[in-house]
C-alpha cells in the first residue's frame, strides 16, 4: 500500500472508523445471537409460528439475525476500506448500510402501524387452529406440530384454552363449549380438557372430567361457591400468558433493532466523511 492519502483530522477519522467497525463487528455478532435466541427459545418466534400459524414474529427474528450477520460482513469491509483507504470498499459499505437502514425502518414502521390488527388476527387464528387442528389428524405434520407445541405451552405456562379466567367460556371450557374437533372424538363426552391442562401432581381423571366431579370441568362455567374446586386444572387461558412472552421477545428484538439503527447511522456518517477525505485531497 502506498503512502496514506489522509493526514491530520482525516487520519484521526480513519482510525476512528477502524475502531468503530471493530465495535460494529461485536454489535453484529450480538444482534445475530439475539435474533437466533428469540427464534429458538421456549415460545420464541419459531414455536409461536407453529402455534399461531403466522410467520409475523418469526420474520422479526430472521430480520434481526440476518441484519446482525450482514453487519458482521460489512464491518469487515469497512475496516478493509478504512485501512486500505479504498473508496470502493467505503462506497459498498455505505450502500449496504443505507439498504439495511431502509429495511429496518420500514419493518419497524409497518410493525407499529399494524400492531393492533396483528394482535386481533393472532387471537382469531389461534381460536380457529385450536378448534380444527388440535389433537386430530396427527398424520398431518402441521397438525402434529401445532398439537405438540400447544401441549408444551399449556404445561409450561400452566394454562388451558385461549383466554380469560376460570369463569370464561374461552379458557378451559373452550374445548367442550366450542365443539372442538378434539372433543368430538370422544363419544362418551369425556375428557373435557386435554391432559396438558392438568397439573401432573394432581389426579388426571378428576382434572380432565373422566371422573365425575361437582365442579369444573364437568360443570360450568360459570363457577359458583357450591361447586368443588378442581385444584389440578389450570383455570386461566394461554393467550394472555403467551402474549406476555411474545411481547418480551418483541421488546428484545425492538431494542436491539434500535441499537443496530444507531450503529448503522453512525457508520454511514463516518464512511461519508472518510470517503470525502479520500476524494478531496489532504486535510491538515
Amino acid at each position: 500500500m502506498g503512502e496514506s492519502s489522509v493526514v491530520g483530522c482525516g487520519k484521526c477519522l480513519k482510525y476512528f472508523l477502524i475502531i468503530f467497525n471493530f465495535l460494529s463487528f461485536l454489535v453484529g455478532g450480538t444482534v445475530l445471537t439475539v435474533g437466533l435466541y428469540t427464534l429458538l427459545t421456549d415460545f420464541g418466534s419459531d414455536e409461536a409460528a407453529a402455534i399461531l400459524g403466522s410467520d409475523i414474529y418469526k420474520a422479526g427474528s430472521y430480520t434481526l439475525a440476518a441484519g446482525g450477520g450482514i453487519i458482521l460482513i460489512v464491518s469487515l469491509c469497512g475496516c478493509c476500506g478504512s485501512i486500505k483507504e479504498d473508496r470502493g470498499f467505503l462506497c459498498c459499505y455505505f450502500v449496504v448500510f443505507i439498504c439495511l437502514l431502509t429495511v429496518f425502518i420500514a419493518a419497524g414502521v409497518l410493525g407499529f402501524v399494524f400492531r393492533n390488527q396483528i394482535i386481533n388476527q393472532v387471537q382469531i387464528e389461534l381460536e380457529t387452529r385450536l378448534k380444527y387442528k388440535y389433537g386430530v389428524d396427527l398424520n398431518s405434520p402441521e397438525n402434529q406440530q401445532f398439537t405438540e407445541s400447544w401441549d408444551k405451552l399449556q404445561r409450561k405456562l400452566m394454562c388451558c384454552g385461549i383466554t380469560g379466567d376460570i369463569n370464561s367460556t374461552e379458557s378451559w371450557a373452550f374445548y367442550k363449549l366450542s365443539d372442538t374437533k378434539w372433543y368430538q372424538q370422544f363419544s362418551s363426552g369425556v375428557p373435557y380438557v386435554p391432559s396438558s391442562c392438568c397439573d401432573p401432581a394432581g389426579e388426571l381423571p378428576k382434572c380432565d372430567g373422566t371422573m365425575a366431579l361437582n365442579g369444573p370441568p364437568s360443570l360450568g362455567p360459570p363457577i359458583n361457591s357450591s361447586m368443588v374446586m378442581n385444584e389440578a386444572l389450570y383455570p386461566e387461558g394461554c393467550y394472555d400468558k403467551l402474549q406476555n412472552s411474545l411481547e418480551m421477545n418483541s421488546l428484545l428484538i425492538g431494542g436491539f433493532a434500535l441499537a443496530t439503527l444507531v450503529v448503522m447511522v453512525i457508520g454511514i456518517l463516518f464512511s461519508i466523511c472518510l470517503f470525502r477525505q479520500l476524494g478531496g485531497g489532504h486535510m491538515v
